[in-house]
């Protein structure tokens, strides 16, 4: 059974809908409206953020007579998750891994790096930190198999996340 459409209040009572969410949307590419049934009056517009792997999606939402209204809507189709793994990878983890490393490995890692890198940055969503295992995926400069865990913190992304989202 495959939804059509996946409703989520992120106010669960045993844990946040952000961890559900995350697992929701590795399954597969179903549209989520997310929901949250706060005790409190949402009175000002607020923003949803959607980056999907090719684009990069934003509504101005308000809640208006019980309803959620949408203001504004625009989206940037030559940004998305992507861009923000090749963020990470270009200015986080390599930076991390410079003179440890083989230089001809990461050019024939760049795809598996990009996926580590994606992975980290859906814990950040949801978490402080992300550990990202390297695992004999590059070789270190002596030839060997590099196995090494770096983390990468929500404080070192935020600033690479914020000029896409000004764009």
């Amino acid at each position: 059974f495959l939804p059509v459409l996946v409703l989520l209040d992120l106010m669960l009572r045993d844990g946040t809908g952000f961890d559900l969410c995350g697992i929701l949307r590795q399954g597969g590419r179903t549209p989520m409206v997310i929901l949250s049934a706060r005790a409190q009056k949402a009175d000002k517009p607020f923003l949803v953020y959607d980056v999907g792997g090719g684009t990069f999606d934003v509504a101005l939402m308000e809640s208006v007579a019980g309803q959620l209204v949408v203001r504004a809507n625009a989206g940037e189709h030559t940004l998305g998750g992507r861009e923000l793994d090749a963020q990470i990878l270009d200015k986080l983890l390599l930076p991390k891994i410079a003179g440890k490393v083989d230089p001809a490995s990461l050019s024939t890692a760049r795809r598996r790096l990009l996926w580590l890198c994606e992975a980290a940055k859906e814990k950040l969503s949801r978490s402080a930190s992300a550990i990202v295992a390297l695992e004999g995926c590059v070789r270190s400069v002596s030839g060997t198999p590099l196995v090494d865990t770096l983390t990468i913190t929500q404080t070192e992304y935020e600033p690479l996340v914020i000029p896409f989202v000004d764009r």
